[in-house]
């Protein structure tokens, strides 16, 4: 893994699940679909032309490449952690502590997922990378008793959950002493044939972003190892398969909403089961907010 600080924050986003019926009214949404490394397919040709606008009948399609690309961005003012803020490492792999502010430098440590780290100062570098569809810098840190530099798009000043479950979350937040506000309500109901019901869970931080609300989702709502952040800014609402359902409904949806300037506001995770189905949710609530919400439906049929 590269090394390099944290992503572009754009807006705070907060973590919510919307059901698809909640799309802009009379817009279909585009659908992406990924292939094989290399392999085209002739709706793929939008790839291509980067001008090509889609339409409902021409989908966007993105290309899984054999390794997510790191390369030279576009320079952007930075996140300013401020020195002595403890950051937490969001790398599953676990992510390199590198001697210099390059990919090309000796890796001093590998820190595992979960570690935390201390910031010594703020990027001083405009300069950033992209990896895995994240932008962000250089961070200069200490962990343990080392110094060295680490890409910030995979550290983030919240803990990384270590399991699925919001409430066990939102107990780690309290722990580490970082104020949430947080909600759970049950329903039930039922009728001659059936019987089902429903919870909502949700958690808002603040002082958080969007890339920060994505981290902690990797986790704790199991995103599918399938999907990436899309890169493809000019719709709406884009809604993405698991490749290996391509041609189906599927059981697994990711579905991206963004603002009128293309920053993602809202990205919902749609599971669903014979007798269930789950959305999980990340929203921007405001610059600095975001949701994080679950909402599970579990229905039994009377005998």
């Amino acid at each position: 893994m590269c090394t390099q600080t944290n992503p572009i924050r754009l807006l705070g986003l907060a973590l919510c699940f919307v059901a698809p019926a909640s799309l802009a009214q009379n817009q279909s949404p585009a659908t992406i679909k990924f292939v094989a490394p290399g392999k085209l397919t002739p709706t793929q040709s939008l790839a291509a032309n980067k001008n090509t606008r889609p339409s409902d009948d021409n989908p966007v399609i993105e290309t899984i490449p054999k390794a997510p690309p790191m390369t030279s961005a576009v320079s952007v003012k930075p996140e300013a952690y401020p020195k002595g803020t403890v950051l937490y490492v969001h790398f599953p792999k676990g992510l390199n502590l590198r001697r210099i502010p390059n990919l090309h430098a000796k890796t001093l440590i590998r820190m595992a997922y979960g570690d935390k780290v201390t910031v010594i100062r703020t990027p001083d570098s405009l300069r950033i990378i992209r990896y895995d569809n994240i932008n962000s810098l250089w961070i200069n840190i200490r962990y343990k008793n080392l110094e060295g530099y680490a890409f910030g798009g995979y550290l983030s000043r919240f803990p990384t959950p270590q399991s699925n479950s919001l409430k066990t979350y939102q107990h780690t937040l309290t722990q580490v002493g970082i104020p949430i506000l947080a909600s759970t309500a049950k329903t039930d109901n039922a009728s001659k044939a059936s019987e089902s019901k429903q919870m909502h869970q949700l958690v808002e931080l603040n002082n958080a972003t969007f890339i920060d609300g994505y981290l902690i989702a990797r986790r704790l709502f199991k995103l599918p190892k399938w999907f990436r952040l899309p890169t493809y800014a000019g719709r709406k609402i884009t809604r993405i398969k698991d490749p290996a359902q391509a041609h189906e409904d599927g059981n697994q949806v990711i579905e991206i909403q963004r603002d009128p300037k293309g920053r993602i506001v809202k990205m919902t995770y749609y599971e669903k089961g014979p007798n269930w189905g789950r959305h999980s949710t990340i929203t921007v609530k405001d610059t600095n907010k975001i949701r994080l919400q679950v909402v599970q439906n579990q229905r039994k049929n009377k005998s």
